[in-house]
């Protein structure tokens, strides 16, 4: 029964959701201690009050780290092209759909590695040039990466790609 909740809630909130829920949990907790049996009716009042606004702020903190995480990935609010790559005997090929920006098809390249993306040093205008739709062959995703900077109709400054674990750094040289 929770499994379809917390599947949903994680989707939705993420980790906001879990720390939603422990206060949740805590203040039912509180409530329910017996805490509140010596205390007069005013006394008992703040203690509720300062608990309900504590826990608001910690919703609300909650709230705000997710919308910040999510906000990360700026530039990407429409969804990622369908770049189609094949593994071939001598490589990859990777194909460039067209109005596909550098951003957005180096983070969908990178996504079939299960990899995820990191830009230094470029500019806006540089992330938002458009690649020439075209069918390309490289021995890796580090390479194509590499050879985006052919494929624009804007030149681009020259950048490296350096590969991590299961990240792609492009940085401007």
């Amino acid at each position: 029964m929770f499994k379809g909740f917390w599947n949903a809630a994680l989707g939705v909130a993420g980790l906001a959701a879990v720390g939603l829920f422990v206060f949740y949990m805590l203040y039912k907790q509180i409530l329910g201690l017996g805490i509140l049996i010596g205390l007069n009716q005013n006394q008992s009042f703040i203690v509720v009050l300062l608990l309900a606004v504590l826990i608001f702020f910690v919703a609300i903190y909650a709230i705000r780290i997710w919308y910040l995480n999510n906000r990360s990935e700026a530039g990407q609010k429409s969804p990622l092209p369908d770049i189609q790559r094949r593994d071939t005997v001598t490589g990859i090929e990777i194909e460039i759909p067209q109005n596909c920006t550098f951003r957005k098809a180096s983070t969908a390249l990178a996504k079939t590695d299960k990899a995820t993306i990191k830009f230094s040093g470029f500019t806006e205008t540089e992330l938002n040039t458009l690649l020439i739709a075209q069918t390309l062959s490289t021995n890796t995703i580090k390479i194509a990466l590499e050879r985006f900077e052919d494929i624009t109709g804007t030149p681009l400054r020259p950048y490296k790609v350096t590969k991590g674990q299961s990240t792609y750094q492009l940085t401007v040289v």
